[in-house]
């Protein structure tokens, strides 16, 4: 069985995380990440009492994608956004934003079925340009050191029957473009 350097995967196989002849230096800055659905629809679902500090909170499924915040070209609504910070600061928690979820009004294939609740949202924008419309806008909103970790798309690897992406129809040079 492992011991407490070892990790079990779903699959049965183990692999060693630290070699116990090398010292370990844990950084002063959170380690720890946390994709949760305590904190969406910009409410708390923590409690008074919680405190997070060190623990990086992931916005997936809060709310707050980009098709949810962008309805429209040119149109934002921040209000869920501003909901989530002010709860993940106030558990003094360390936000992360998962950028994902194309808006219909600019998705390369907005009747596309896909995981998430709106069609097209899994697919490509038409135009990158309009990603980079929006986040400069999310920053202008935030200011930049409010958010300093950042993810791309979520679980963009993910496919489904007959290939049909569940949540990135796109391809991986896409993304990496």
């Amino acid at each position: 069985s492992p011991d407490a350097l070892d990790l079990a995967s779903p699959s049965g196989a183990v692999a060693v995380l630290v070699d116990p002849a090398t010292p370990v230096t844990v950084p002063a800055e959170p380690i720890l990440g946390l994709h949760s659905h305590v904190i969406y629809d910009g409410a708390s679902h923590l409690g008074t009492d919680i405190a997070w500090p060190g623990v990086i909170v992931r916005s997936h499924d809060a709310n707050i994608s980009w098709y949810q915040l962008n309805p429209s070209n040119g149109v934002y609504n921040w209000t869920p956004l501003d909901r989530w910070l002010a709860e993940v600061q106030r558990v003094g928690a360390t936000p992360m934003y998962t950028i994902f979820g194309t808006p219909a009004w600019c998705s390369s294939s907005a009747s596309q079925v896909c995981h998430y609740p709106v069609l097209g949202a899994a697919a490509p924008p038409t135009a990158w340009s309009y990603l980079q419309t929006f986040l400069t806008a999310l920053l202008a909103h935030i200011g930049s050191s409010t958010i300093l970790r950042w993810e791309f798309w979520n679980e963009c690897n993910i496919q489904v029957a007959g290939g049909v992406a569940a949540y990135w129809s796109g391809t991986n040079q896409q993304l990496a473009d």
